[in-house]
C-alpha cells in the first residue's frame, strides 16, 4: 500500500478558500496548488508551484493528487489550465470523469 504522503514528511495540508489555494509548507518552503472558482462546483487549477529544488521529491504532484481526491468527494468538477494539472490529469486517468468534456 501507498504511504501517504502527507504521513511520509509529517505534513497537513492547509486549504485555504479565500486565497483559492491548497499548500503545505516543507523546510520553510511552501508548495501550492492554486484554484479559481468560476462557477458552483468547479474548480480551475491554474498553477502548481514548487520551489525548484524540491521538484524530484514529487510532493507537488501527490499533493495535486490530494486536490483532486478532495474535489471528487466534493463532487466538484476540474478544469486543467495550468501545464502540469493537464499532464498530471491526462497520465492519470482515473480524474478524467472529473473534466467537463468539451
Amino acid at each position: 500500500m501507498k504511504k501517504d504522503f502527507r504521513q511520509a514528511f509529517n505534513l497537513r495540508v492547509q486549504h485555504n478558500e479565500t486565497d483559492h489555494k491548497f499548500l503545505i509548507t516543507l523546510g520553510g518552503d511552501e508548495i501550492s496548488v492554486a484554484y479559481d472558482e468560476p462557477k458552483q462546483g468547479a474548480w480551475q487549477i491554474t498553477s502548481v508551484n514548487v520551489p525548484t529544488q524540491m521538484r524530484s521529491m514529487n510532493v507537488h504532484a501527490q499533493l495535486l493528487e490530494y486536490v483532486l481526491e478532495h474535489a471528487r468527494q466534493e463532487k466538484i468538477e476540474i478544469i486543467p489550465t495550468c501545464a502540469f494539472a493537464k499532464s498530471f490529469i491526462k497520465q492519470n486517468p482515473r480524474f478524467l470523469d472529473m473534466v467537463p468534456q468539451t
